[in-house]
């Protein structure tokens, strides 16, 4: 866990991306560079909130694909689709939108970025009372999950969008035991890549 000030953070979106800048700094191969480049990218100003940057870069085919085991595949396709349907309809109803991705995986090949790590997000309460459990709708709670993204590249080297892969979830009665203060949960500001 990070301090911050005098808080201790159960969950630091700063550290999304470390795992895939140590990764960068190894490889020579400059199609490789490129792609964790652009991967890094989307992470870091996707935990700004500044979903229109990461969007406004993706390829023209942009196309997400949600892979869960309790629920049959979600195919979003194009720009629109995948503001409405992943960021505003789902993402940021179901949780805070700072959450920490620990990417303990990272593999890259032509066309593609691999990443893999635990997911951890703070629930809001208000979702999980509609689902029918005793959650405060007020609070947030903390909820683990593994996590698998494959990012693929068009021809020209843009980013096409995020296939999504869940495991593992911590279940509902474990999510209820641990409520969040807000100043467990960290923030990202400030960054401006140097890649526009």
């Amino acid at each position: 866990m990070i301090e911050e000030g005098i808080h201790v953070l159960v969950i630091d979106p700063s550290q999304n991306w470390n795992t895939l800048e140590k990764r960068l700094e190894k490889e020579t191969n400059p199609t490789f560079r490129r792609q964790l480049e652009e991967v890094i990218f989307h992470i870091r100003v996707e935990a700004e909130l500044n979903v229109e940057r990461a969007l406004q870069r993706l390829s023209p085919h942009a196309e997400y694909r949600l892979y869960d085991n309790a629920n049959s595949t979600v195919i979003l396709t194009g720009v629109d689709e995948i503001r409405k349907t992943f960021y505003e309809e789902n993402l940021l109803k179901f949780i805070h939108h700072d959450f920490q991705w620990e990417v303990d995986r990272v593999v890259v090949d032509d066309g593609i970025v691999i990443t893999e790590g635990n997911l951890k997000v703070a629930l809001r309460g208000s979702v999980l009372t509609e689902a029918g459990l005793d959650a405060d709708p007020a609070k947030f709670y903390f909820s683990e999950s593994r996590h698998v993204v494959m990012w693929p590249f068009d021809d020209e080297g843009r980013l096409i969008g995020e296939q999504n892969y869940f495991g593992y979830t911590t279940a509902p009665e474990d999510v209820l035991k641990r409520p969040l203060e807000l100043e467990e949960i960290g923030t990202v500001t400030g960054y401006t890549p140097d890649l526009d």
